[in-house]
């Protein structure tokens, strides 16, 4: 165990001497761990390593020459020792860095087996489809297609989003297929970023994610949209929705505070532009207090 945990670091050390130059306390923190493990490997000691690999990475998170060589690392780590948090550092090396090379296809193949571990199954079945269309010379291809029956991704999604209407529940729609739908809409748009029906999946996602009440997932998905695509058209609206759930779902002012300021900063024109002005002015406050503010402004 402790040979291959040394020749993890040997495969991939090599891409750290450029971070290395630019030392901080993260840094400093994972590279001391990495030398305890070496020498411990320990469940205690993984964990350890692996929030200070998420430490560096969430420090760095705009840096991607910096940080995709630790993602790399902690996918690794994880596939040895932690099974559990493989489909984290999947989704964070796919997203926004997918090409059509070999390094991509693994990522695509792994994270397909992750959510059918999961019974992710339509989700799975999006990512082994898009693998298909991706790399259809691959040796795999073949017997994928054959297994998927020939649908194809967007199908997989376009009848969820059919089934989800089906024998509503409590929030006014099937919560089972809901929830499957996006699974499956992250999927696509993880495997296929550059495709223009990605972002619309991803906002509608979100916009489902928010219904069911997984107001995270939903911020989470968001983010994805503000940060991956700063130029599609709802990006503004996701910006503004995100900073009304962090006040009046998640009742966090400061995030809230930051975000509809970031949103004014971007979009001052934007015709939430004034609600969000309103919202600023009213942060803390309860609806009676605001109710009262109104009314006595009218007078």
């Amino acid at each position: 165990m402790k040979n291959t945990f040394k020749l993890i670091f040997l495969v991939f050390g090599i891409l750290l001497v450029q971070s290395c130059a630019n030392n901080n306390s993260d840094e400093a923190e994972y590279i001391a761990l990495e030398k305890i493990v070496e020498t411990d490997v320990s469940e205690e000691n993984i964990n350890k390593l692996l929030h200070a690999y998420n430490s560096y990475i969430s420090t760095n998170k705009d840096k991607k020459e910096l940080i995709n060589p630790i993602l790399e690392k902690a996918l690794a780590i994880s596939e040895q020792y932690k099974q559990e948090s493989i489909g984290i550092y999947l989704n964070a090396l796919l997203r926004d860095n997918l090409g059509d090379d070999q390094k991509t296809a693994e990522y695509l193949l792994k994270l397909g087996d992750v959510l059918k571990i999961q019974n992710k199954k339509e989700a799975s079945d999006v990512i082994f489809g898009s693998f298909v269309q991706k790399f259809p010379n691959d040796p795999k291809s073949a017997e994928i297609s054959a297994n998927l029956g020939g649908i194809l991704p967007i199908q997989i999604i376009d009848q969820l989003a059919i089934d989800r209407l089906e024998n509503p529940d409590q929030y006014g729609i099937n919560s089972v297929a809901s929830f499957k739908y996006v699974d499956a809409c992250e999927a696509y748009a993880l495997a296929n970023p550059t495709d223009q029906k990605s972002p619309e999946l991803l906002f509608d996602a979100a916009e489902m994610a928010k219904l069911l009440k997984t107001n995270n997932k939903a911020l989470n998905i968001y983010d994805w949209l503000i940060e991956s695509y700063p130029n599609y058209k709802k990006t503004p609206s996701a910006l503004f929705i995100k900073a009304f759930i962090l006040e009046n779902e998640m009742n966090n002012i400061e995030l809230a505070k930051a975000a509809y300021e970031l949103f004014l900063e971007k979009y001052p024109d934007n015709d939430f532009a004034d609600d969000a002005r309103f919202s600023l002015e009213n942060l803390g406050k309860s609806p009676e207090d605001v109710l009262k503010m109104i009314e006595a402004n009218k007078k």
